[in-house]
């Protein structure tokens, strides 16, 4: 702008071309660049990422003055994946800023090359179909693609109340999925925080993903899916309020239950360590053999472990995964899809229940006692990042983050490469609940090399081996910056009554000698002993060093 000594990173636009070789007419808004002067002067353009070779051709540019004032101020879209150990699910949430009208639709767009499908398989509200031909694109429910050399990948439409519209074209040798839904009235308002006024637009899908190439498979599995089991299927056997059947919840493809929790640790700390709040439940198949996931949440922010028993009241060995969230207390998160921060405690619980069978459980949540022993449980926290909870009982002994690589800065980034919470037992119990003092955060591996580059490390694989209820054990594995050294961080907490608390195995693989310079300062007399094959010379110091 007239303003401007030149161009400037601030009053960058960003937009993604279409590369279909037509032309395509792009609206792109300048109203930021009104910040940097009054007189528009210069524009570039750059193409990012462009294969050699790659030609374009603009054929007409023009300036438009536009009344932005209609618009909405802001839009925001979340996309989040539900990942279970063998199905994905996909959701889409548009949440609104200002109520935006003559929105059409919202929805998903795949693209796959015709010459990488070996077969495919529709269902529309006449049955099966194996091409494109007759296809009602007003009624498909799911898709399902036999990939050469991968295997089937599926798309399966939920029934109920977030069913959205698919169709499938074929456009110069592209398979084109669309997945859609509209906006009631076309029109997004915004949401009321502190009421259940959430007025967000949603739209989801189930992903399926087979290595087989075998398409009955998806039928059968996209089947279920669409035909959840319903309410005369799973009973709950207690008639205390305290416990509800929510159904199946599509989106996050699991059957809700709805359980009361304590609500605080104090109460399970200092009151009840041995009262567990439960919900029976009798399941009967149907006529199709199914793999399903409960979900047992409670309206609390403080459970710490949760376990499955039979029809015996023997527990089963079913892993529970158990996560939650302390609500606004945590601070810094981004509340604009859930304005209230809410609470909530769940576990999620994989079952197999095969056609006509029955069979009877009991799910429990447990606080501070399994037993006679304080829980030993890995559970994970909604926050900022998220994160794990080591716990002891209802005391959380250890706080891990092993993604919390923020940048590849330099050591004073405190929130690089941490385990940010070892509370130890010995440590002051606070006054508020039963937490110790943090005695400090800890640093995983992170050096600055004789070259003076400086490397900490990006986590590689977490294995949890055991969480619980009387055994913790995850190990998380790093490799450092340069590719030179390889670490294994193993966290054990054991059933025990004299909570000796945690215990480490730090492992140190030295795949290529990085070249270090040690550096002493003499302070008073004291005998060094280095046994070491790696380390190459150093530049000669300054004297004094």
């Amino acid at each position: 702008t007239d303003e401007m000594k030149g161009f400037d990173q601030d009053v960058i636009e960003s937009f993604r071309l279409i590369g279909d070789e037509e032309s395509h007419v792009y609206y792109i808004p300048l109203s930021s660049f009104r910040e940097f002067g009054n007189k528009l002067t210069d524009i570039r353009l750059d193409f990012d990422g462009v294969m050699k070779g790659t030609e374009y051709e603009i054929t007409d540019v023009s300036f438009l003055n536009v009344d932005t004032s209609a618009y909405p101020t802001e839009l925001y879209l979340s996309r989040t994946f539900h990942v279970y150990s063998d199905k994905l699910h996909q959701v889409a949430q548009i949440s609104a800023a200002a109520v935006t009208e003559n929105i059409s639709e919202v929805g998903f767009l795949t693209k796959l090359p015709q010459n990488s499908v070996n077969a495919l398989v529709i269902k529309d509200k006449n049955g099966l179909h194996y091409s494109l031909e007759d296809i009602d694109q007003a009624s498909i429910e799911f898709i399902g693609f036999d990939i050469s050399e991968a295997g089937v990948l599926g798309f399966i439409n939920p029934a109920g109340e977030y069913e959205g519209k698919m169709t499938l074209s074929l456009i110069d040798g592209v398979y084109v999925l669309e997945h859609a839904r509209t906006p009631e009235n076309n029109t997004i308002i915004p949401s009321v925080k502190g009421t259940d006024n959430c007025n967000d637009f949603l739209i989801g899908q189930r992903i399926y993903t087979s290595d087989n190439h075998d398409l009955k498979n998806f039928v059968t599995e996209a089947e279920a899916e669409r035909n959840p089991l319903s309410e005369k299927n799973i009973r709950l056997d207690n008639d205390s309020q305290l416990t509800e059947l929510k159904g199946y919840d599509s989106l996050r493809g699991c059957y809700h239950i709805a359980m009361q929790g304590s609500p605080n640790f104090n109460i399970p700390y200092y009151q009840s360590p041995n009262k567990h709040y439960t919900a029976d439940l009798t399941i009967r198949g149907d006529d199709l053999d199914r793999k399903i996931y409960l979900m047992a949440a409670a309206n609390s922010g403080c459970l710490e472990s949760a376990v499955l028993l039979d029809s015996r009241q023997m527990l089963l060995p079913v892993p529970v995964e158990v996560t939650k969230n302390f609500s606004e207390a945590n601070g810094g998160e981004r509340n604009i899809f859930d304005l209230d921060d809410a609470i909530y405690s769940e576990a999620i619980i994989p079952l197999v229940i095969n056609a006509k069978e029955k069979l009877s459980y009991t799910v429990v949540h447990l606080y501070q006692n399994w037993g006679r022993y304080p829980l030993k449980q890995i559970s994970s926290i909604q926050s900022v990042s998220p994160y794990f909870h080591l716990s002891t009982g209802v005391t959380e002994s250890n706080c891990i983050t092993p993604y919390y690589v923020t940048s590849r800065a330099p050591l004073e980034n405190k929130n690089l490469n941490t385990l940010p919470d070892h509370r130890a037992a010995s440590a002051p119990l606070w006054t508020s609940q039963p937490q110790h003092t943090l005695g400090g955060v800890h640093y995983f591996l992170q050096y600055t090399d004789g070259n003076g580059t400086f490397n900490a490390s990006e986590v590689r694989r977490n294995a949890i081996d055991s969480y619980g209820p009387t055994y913790a054990d995850i190990t998380m594995d790093y490799l450092s910056y340069d590719g030179k050294i390889k670490v294994s961080y193993t966290h054990m907490e054991f059933p025990q009554t004299d909570e000796n608390r945690t215990y480490y195995i730090m492992e140190y693989e030295v795949l290529d000698p990085p070249r270090f310079c040690l550096l002493f300062r003499k302070r008073k007399p004291h005998r060094i002993q280095l046994h070491s094959s790696g380390l190459s010379g150093c530049p000669k110091q300054e004297s004094g060093s």
